[in-house]
């Protein structure tokens, strides 16, 4: 079943097959790859499970290659993000030198490109330090660098960046963030 996840896989992220085209009905796989109606279908829920098909029952059903979506697309990365921090081969030093290296090219789009929608998103993430809430203020932290993603008018930004501020750290990592 890897094998065959990994065929369609290919096939799909080539862009062979694009997002609402039908794959071939399970005995059509079956005989193009010499398996068992259960393997394909292991390797069905496979690619299913990584986002990248949408099986449907019925008369019309059938498994179709997923329409790329950015916030499931972020969910992995923050999984896979979350996993590295808290592992002990990743650091606070490791994580800011990665938003240092996307922030401030970010911020130069940003400010190219933003339009009054964008500032007024922006300021709306400003928060009182005074409040010395913590949740508000991690809150207002990830609405503000999203808002900044969001401005540089680049999909793939807010992509990357999304995974930076919805991942959850480690105890290690959070208590010795600056400030």
């Amino acid at each position: 079943y890897q094998l065959l996840a990994d065929e369609l896989r290919a096939e799909i992220t080539s862009g062979r097959l694009q997002p609402g085209e039908r794959l071939p009905p399970e005995p059509e796989l079956c005989v193009r790859t010499g398996v068992s109606r259960s393997t394909v279908r292991e390797a069905l829920r496979l690619l299913a499970s990584q986002h990248l098909i949408v099986t449907t029952r019925g008369v019309t059903g059938g498994s179709f290659v997923a329409h790329p979506d950015a916030e499931q697309l972020s969910e992995a990365l923050s999984t896979g993000l979350t996993l590295l921090t808290n592992s002990a081969g990743v650091g606070l030093a490791d994580l800011l030198e990665l938003r240092r290296a996307l922030e401030v090219p970010g911020a130069g789009l940003a400010a190219a490109r933003r339009t009054e929608a964008h500032l007024a998103e922006v300021a709306a993430a400003l928060f009182d330090p005074a409040l010395d809430d913590v949740d508000v203020m991690l809150q207002a932290h990830t609405l503000f660098h999203s808002a900044v993603a969001k401005a540089t008018g680049n999909p793939l930004f807010e992509l990357v960046t999304r995974p930076l501020y919805h991942a959850s750290y480690g105890e290690e990592l959070v208590e010795n963030l600056p400030g």
